[in-house]
């Protein structure tokens, strides 16, 4: 397995807004000094957990120390496309995202979540999780390299 990122810990927010602020929130964004850094694009995600989901239940805790497990692959959601096994360690005020490689393939429909799950073998990491979340989103990125800041919406 190919690791693409090294252990980077960055602090990470997350805020909730208004729909109907979104444009507003955009021209702030540039007003502040902030550009996009490159085209936006569809996110999909499936997310992985135990039978007891307790990567949810950490997350809706509060738990200061919790770990989140997913595939992850960007464009069309049916289309062929690289796919990544991604695991986000959080531990107080920052996190860590470790990337691998899963390969280059298409998923068919939703249906065939397990047998991707399958075929990508993610139990090799030593997890003992099952598919159960699949998401799709359009993403906007932003930054502010004099500030150090990084905005995705």
């Amino acid at each position: 397995m190919e690791e693409h990122q090294k252990n980077k810990y960055r602090y990470e927010r997350k805020y909730v807004f208004q729909q109907t602020k979104y444009f507003n929130l955009i021209s702030e964004l540039y007003k502040k000094g902030f550009f996009e850094i490159h085209n936006p694009r569809v996110v999909n995600n499936i997310y992985l957990d135990d039978w007891n989901f307790s990567s949810v239940v950490d997350n809706i805790d509060g738990v200061s120390e919790r770990r989140k497990h997913r595939i992850r692959w960007y464009g069309e959601p049916f289309g062929l496309s690289k796919k990544f096994y991604e695991q986000k360690i959080k531990k107080e005020f920052v996190g860590e995202k470790k990337i691998n490689f899963l390969g280059k393939f298409k998923l068919n429909s939703l249906e065939s979540i397990h047998e991707l799950y399958k075929r990508v073998s993610v139990d090799k990491f030593k997890i003992d999780l099952q598919p159960k979340l699949y998401n799709s989103y359009l993403r906007k990125y932003f930054s502010n390299p004099k500030e150090k800041i990084r905005i995705t919406l």
